[in-house]
Formats: structure tokens, sequence, C-alpha cells
């Protein structure tokens, strides 16, 4: 399943693309595997992150899936300590979850500012707090958090 360009190569990476169920994790999912890493997609749907694993694995590429709340930090811990234990390293981890809150642009009180806000700020610091132990422990990775409010 890896692509001709080599630019850009994953071969012998393991990857948690969380957000994997859909959309743009859907599409980072099958992206990552088909430059050659193994993925495990994570999401709140299981089902969903299962359906893009099967999609990378009919593609020839190695994939599991697995459910995730990312507003979980003892769940992404955990999460990420079973990729390890399953397949030796977590090198590549892509959060793509995201809220779009659909409502008339006018003056909201601080309580319903706050709940539009609340789930991706505690998605990103649970996901993106320190380093994994295993990245230490690999002694390579980085983390990069993107957080617009």
């Amino acid at each position: 399943m890896t692509a001709d360009n080599q630019l850009f190569g994953l071969g012998g990476k393991v990857a948690a693309i969380i957000g994997a169920g859909s959309g743009i994790g859907e599409a980072v999912a099958l992206g990552c595997a088909r430059q050659g890493a193994t993925v495990r997609c994570l999401d709140v749907d299981r089902e969903a992150a299962t359906r893009t694993a099967e999609t990378i694995t009919a593609e020839g590429g190695a994939a599991d899936a697995a459910r995730l709340d990312v507003t979980d930090g003892a769940g992404v811990t955990h999460a990420f300590d079973d990729i390890v234990e399953q397949h030796g390293s977590l090198d590549v981890v892509v959060c793509t979850p995201g809220v779009n809150v659909r409502k008339r642009f006018e003056p909201q009180s601080s309580n319903q500012a706050s709940r539009s806000t609340r789930q991706p700020r505690r998605a990103s610091s649970s996901s993106f707090g320190p380093p994994p132990p295993n990245s230490v422990r690999q002694a390579s990775g980085s983390t990069r958090s993107d957080l617009v409010s």
C-alpha cells in the first residue's frame, strides 16, 4: 500500500490517528497507511474507526481500530500505551477531532462561550499534554498541537 513517492515515507512507523472514523481523520489514516505506516484508527465511534481500518487492510496496509474519547486523559494514555505494547512503538500521533458550534453571531453568556470552547481545549490538553512515556524511551518523536480560540 506504499506510494511511489518516497518524499514522505512512513515505512516501519506506527501511527495513531485520532478521529479516524470520518472526514479529515479518515483521510489522514488512509494517507499514512498509503505511505507505509501501520495505523491504529482511533475514534469515539468504534464502528467508524473499524471501517477505516478495514479499508486500509483491504488496500493491503496494516491497521486496527479502537474507541477513544479524546476528552478522557487516562483513556488517551491507555490507548497510547496499548499501541506501544502491541506494536513496539508509537511514532506518529495525529489528532483531528473538532467541534463546530453553529450559532448566530451575537453576544453569548460566559457559560455559553465556555461550553463551545471547552471540548477542543480539553481534547488538546488530554491528547497532547506531556509527551507519552514511550516517546521518551524511544528518544524520538515530537508534539504539535494547534488550537485556535
